[in-house]
């Protein structure tokens, strides 16, 4: 029988589950992460936004992500699009036993539908080089490269998608995109 899983915006009581897988990842092929960054903070700082997401199977977080307005990717040189609402992803993670499933797919797809709801249009990220996972996933979901940069003393690439809108969409809604 297939799994079942819900998406929800996370809650303060999600904060020790999402801060383990945090620390799971850590070490991980591709992972530049360290066990002082995403932090408890970090978690606390997506909380009041509302931009943290659980992908949960029964009671369980198993994935994780952040998706909104950081404001993280907006100065220095990169050549991003003139997309006039972008929206950034992030602190995109799985817990090392649920990987390999394709749940991190489905929290990009997710992410993508919560932007476009939001009315963004365009996705941005970093991304190492070295993560040749997520690359592949990035680029099958049609991210193209736009250019490199140099932050928090890691080499990235930065990618972004152009965004349809579901402006007004709820998530358990039937919305096409416009």
């Amino acid at each position: 029988m297939p799994a079942t899983y819900t998406f929800d915006r996370a809650q303060a009581a999600d904060r020790a589950a999402i801060l383990s897988i945090y620390h799971a990842c850590v070490g991980l092929p591709g992972c530049t992460w360290g066990y002082d960054y995403p932090s408890a903070e970090t978690i606390d700082h997506d909380l009041a936004h509302g931009w943290l997401y659980c992908l949960r199977q029964g009671d369980v977080i198993v994935g994780v992500v952040s998706v909104g307005n950081f404001g993280e990717l907006t100065e220095g040189d990169i050549p991003w699009s003139a997309a006039q609402r972008p929206c950034e992803i992030g602190r995109i993670g799985v817990l090392p036993a649920a990987q390999g499933q394709g749940l991190g797919r489905r929290l990009l797809e997710l992410a993508l539908g919560v932007a476009r709801r939001q009315g963004f249009d365009a996705m941005r990220l970093l991304v190492s080089p070295g993560n040749a996972p997520a690359l592949a996933l990035y680029r099958r979901a049609g991210f193209r490269t736009v250019g490199e940069t140099d932050r928090y003393d890691i080499h990235w690439l930065c990618m972004e998608l152009a965004l349809r809108s579901m402006a007004g969409c709820s998530p358990a809604a039937t919305c096409r995109a416009r």
